[in-house]
């Protein structure tokens, strides 16, 4: 019988950050069309589709994220992937590994409060 390796809930090289729906910050392209953030990391994001500003994969995105711990952090990057409700993004211009901390610790400090 061969025992199988439990598979590591995130294989990601990258810290990522899920937001519950009532803490999701805003992406703001330079063209002022706004985005929820779904997750983030220090090289990537994922934000919910908005319809009513619609972008294809291969795009280029520019603009900022405002976070809860940082106020407003440029980014820059581009949409690697398109599903139903979502589109990933590869950032050029990521955001640092403190600030994701610091943004983890702040969620974690309103889920004391939550439970």
């Amino acid at each position: 019988m061969s025992k199988v390796e439990p598979r590591s809930v995130n294989q990601r090289n990258f810290y990522r950050i899920e937001y519950p729906v009532i803490e999701r910050p805003r992406f703001i392209s330079d063209d002022k069309k706004e985005y929820e953030v779904l997750d983030i990391s220090e090289k990537g994001m994922r934000l919910l589709k908005n319809e009513d500003a619609p972008l294809e994969t291969g795009s280029t995105l520019q603009g900022s994220v405002k976070l809860h711990t940082a106020g407003k952090v440029n980014v820059v990057g581009k949409i690697i992937r398109d599903t139903e409700d979502s589109l990933a993004v590869m950032l050029h211009v990521g955001i640092q590994f403190s600030l994701i901390i610091n943004e983890q610790q702040y969620l974690q400090q309103l889920n004391k409060y939550i439970d």
